[in-house]
């Protein structure tokens, strides 16, 4: 399964596009740092829309990964992110959305909220480029990231957030099998 995962930014977006094997093996086939074109924010919304576009029809995924903002409801714990930023970070997510709306292949797309996946990995608490996340995605796809420390932490996160992705696969996938076998044995689990 090939997967695109965008965690996307109005400064510089970090992309990766991963394929899993059987095994729980996942090759790293590219990772990307995008950096929207333009002055002003129209500008580089639709920058960033027409370089989303054009990735997703390149690499032709079987699914695109879109990181959404917190999913935390009302009145739960509030993210660090200024009232100023949050609405430009949404037009980024926004510009994702639609170019992976766009396609025209037979790509699945699936938002992850930035609270839930990440929870998994490293905090980025008093870490501002994320350096214990891209030790971590190094040394968990055994790749390094060569991009400037100010990048890298982007792209890191969509490496983390494609093997997230992958994982929750894998443990649907242990569940289907795991409910078949019981139908299978009339709803009783074999004794080995």
């Amino acid at each position: 399964m090939k997967v695109l995962s965008i965690d996307p930014s109005i400064t510089h977006t970090g992309a990766a596009f991963v394929e899993s094997h059987s095994g729980n093996k996942t090759t790293v086939l590219e990772m990307w740092s995008i950096t929207p074109d333009g002055n002003s924010i129209g500008q580089r919304v639709a920058s960033l829309a027409k370089q989303y576009s054009e990735l997703i029809s390149r690499q032709q995924p079987c699914v695109v990964l879109i990181e959404m903002p917190f999913a935390t409801p009302r009145g739960g714990p509030h993210s660090t992110r200024s009232t100023l930023t949050l609405p430009t970070y949404g037009m980024a997510v926004g510009a994702a959305i639609a170019a992976a709306a766009a396609y025209t292949g037979s790509a699945k797309v699936h938002y992850l909220a930035v609270d839930k996946w990440c929870k998994s990995y490293p905090p980025t608490k008093n870490d501002p480029h994320k350096t214990k996340r891209v030790a971590f995605a190094e040394m968990l796809f055994q790749t390094q990231i060569k991009l400037p420390v100010s990048k890298a932490g982007d792209v890191a996160d969509s490496l983390l957030m494609a093997d997230y992705y992958l994982r929750l696969v894998q443990v649907y996938e242990s569940a289907e099998s795991l409910a078949a076998e019981l139908d299978r044995a009339g709803g009783r689990v074999k004794k080995s």
